[in-house]
């Protein structure tokens, strides 16, 4: 085991904090690097399936979805590793157990995990260049195919539009489960940085321009403005000397406007309403899905994060939950369940009917309103409530996050709050949270969670999204329409310009990196 020593300095990184926590089975050390202020979290222990990696607090300011065409390109190669996918290179030779990039609300994450230490050294490394030291801020080609561009075959073909991200957020907006979520945050953001749409709206990505982009990178992709994550059995200090010597150490501590405002209280229930498409001769009126929204708390409060799970288990997830209960029996909808994100500031929690319709908003509202007060009177069943802590107890001990490594799941709970202020070490710290539970319960806690912080929310809303017959082919016929009218409004040579620049893209698509390019990519070798 490493020996560190609080306020000693390792590599650039001097040692702020260090505790064992047996909820994870770890020694825990928080770190600040001394000359850029980057955060380092090291959960030591022995779990040989090690895990790395950096994140970006990335507050959108539109529905551009820069940060989301930010976390594709800047995995399209860097100036150590100059291929155009090295990503697509690297898993060939390697025996990762995780390697993805993840782009969240108010943040954008890198994480990798492998079990042989020359591998993760080399995925940690192939990481730390492609975000300090991307190709995509000069290269404009990478912008157009991850995000999007013109496109014109010649000058008398008919202009379209193209792109990774863009046609990535077409298909997700086309359901209706992520066009509720984001109608719900429209509806109780109206001030803070989530009433954006971090992924990207189709019809403002467009919008965002080659510039602005690169300026995004410039103002988040800093060492001030990340924060790194390393657990497992692995040489620590070399991890650390690698992300100092390598990178951190060439940039100066930078002053960020990166904060991220409460949204205040609302005079009213907020509401709004979207459509989604079906194919046409195909609409019942049952395949509506309306939402009641509350503003709850705060991501830093872990005990009432867990208390929400807890909570909307009890209301919503069971045959006897009493929410659920009350809705269907009145035949509002066929399902009932419950959505709480607590990846957001400020947390919300969501009571959502499906397979409904939206005449029936007002009764929906007024049957979970009086569930919600009828609970008060009554209190919820004790039985109930201790099986539901029970469950949520056990998965998290279980430690079954399937297709991720524990490891990546601590620090992604982790980062939910260590990104607004919170001691990443209370974070991982659960475990007491459910004997505080298990006791409070008996004098009405979870009932009094129900009053202040449900139906006492400052900020609430009703949101619905229906079903559109032919919305798809309609919304596509409304974008050849407009982009066939930018078209004649262009000159001769901006035309030239952009079949050119599609030959240009198609050409660096299809091109095939050197050999030599290649070799740059590490690579385990049998002896590994």
């Amino acid at each position: 085991m490493n020996k560190f020593e609080t306020g000693m300095i390792y590599n650039g990184f001097k040692l702020i904090q260090m505790e064992e926590v047996e909820d994870i089975n770890s020694r825990c050390h928080v770190f600040e690097h001394e000359k850029t202020g980057a955060k380092l979290f090291y959960a030591q222990n022995n779990d040989e399936n090690k895990v790395f990696f950096v994140a970006f607090k990335t507050p959108p300011s539109d529905n551009c979805g820069t940060a989301h065409i930010m976390e594709h390109s800047v995995l399209c190669g860097s100036e150590k590793y100059p291929a155009k996918d090295p990503f697509n290179t690297l898993v060939k030779g390697s025996l990762n157990t995780y390697l993805n990039a993840l782009t969240y609300s108010d943040k954008t994450m890198y994480p990798v995990a492998c079990c042989n230490h020359e591998d993760f050294k080399n995925l940690m490394d192939v990481y730390l260049d492609a975000v300090f030291n991307p190709r995509a801020v000069r290269d404009r080609k990478i912008f157009m195919q991850e995000g999007w561009h013109f496109e014109l075959e010649n000058k008398d073909a008919p202009l379209k539009l193209n792109g990774v991200v863009y046609n990535e957020m077409k298909g997700a907006f086309s359901g209706p489960d992520r066009l509720l979520g984001e109608t719900i945050n429209k509806t109780l953001f109206k001030d803070s940085i989530y009433k954006y749409e971090s992924g990207g709206n189709p019809e403002n990505i467009p919008d965002l321009t080659y510039e602005n982009f690169v300026g995004f990178y410039n103002e988040y992709y800093h060492p001030s403005n990340s924060f790194f994550y390393l657990y497992g059995d692995m040489d620590v200090e070399y991890a650390l000397e690698r992300i100092n010597s390598g990178y951190l150490e060439k940039y100066d501590r930078k002053e960020i406007k990166n904060d991220i405002a409460d949204e205040p209280a609302h005079t009213h229930c907020g509401f709004a309403s979207d459509t989604f498409s079906v194919p046409k001769g195909t609409k019942t009126g049952k395949e509506s899905m309306i939402s009641f929204n509350f503003v709850v708390g705060k991501s830093t409060d872990t005990l009432l994060s867990l208390s929400m799970d807890v909570l909307s288990y009890v209301l919503l997830e069971t045959s006897a939950s009493p929410v659920k209960k009350a809705v269907i029996d009145k035949g509002i909808a066929q399902s009932v369940e419950g959505w709480f994100d607590n990846t957001t500031k400020q947390m919300v929690f969501s009571i959502v009917a499906k397979n409904t319709s939206c005449r029936k908003i007002g009764s929906f509202k007024d049957t979970v309103l009086n569930s919600l007060k009828d609970i008060l009177k009554t209190g919820l069943d004790p039985k109930l409530v201790e099986s539901a802590i029970n469950y949520y107890e056990f998965l998290l001990r279980e430690a079954d996050y399937g297709y991720r490594p524990k490891g990546l799941a601590y620090g992604m709970d982790m980062m939910k709050g260590w990104l607004h202020g919170q001691n990443p070490v209370e974070a991982v710290k659960i475990w007491k949270y459910f004997d505080i539970m298990r006791e409070r319960a008996k004098d009405g806690y979870f009932e009094n969670i129900i009053k202040e912080n449900i139906l006492m929310s400052p900020i609430h809303s009703i949101a619905a999204v229906a079903a559109e017959e032919g919305k798809e082919e309609r919304l596509e016929a409304e974008l050849q329409k407009r982009l066939d009218e930018y078209k004649k409004s262009l000159s001769d040579s901006e035309v030239e310009s952009i079949v050119r620049e599609t030959k240009e893209l198609i050409e660096y698509q299809s091109a095939q990196d050197s050999q030599e390019i290649l070799d740059t990519i590490p690579m385990l070798k049998k002896d590994d």
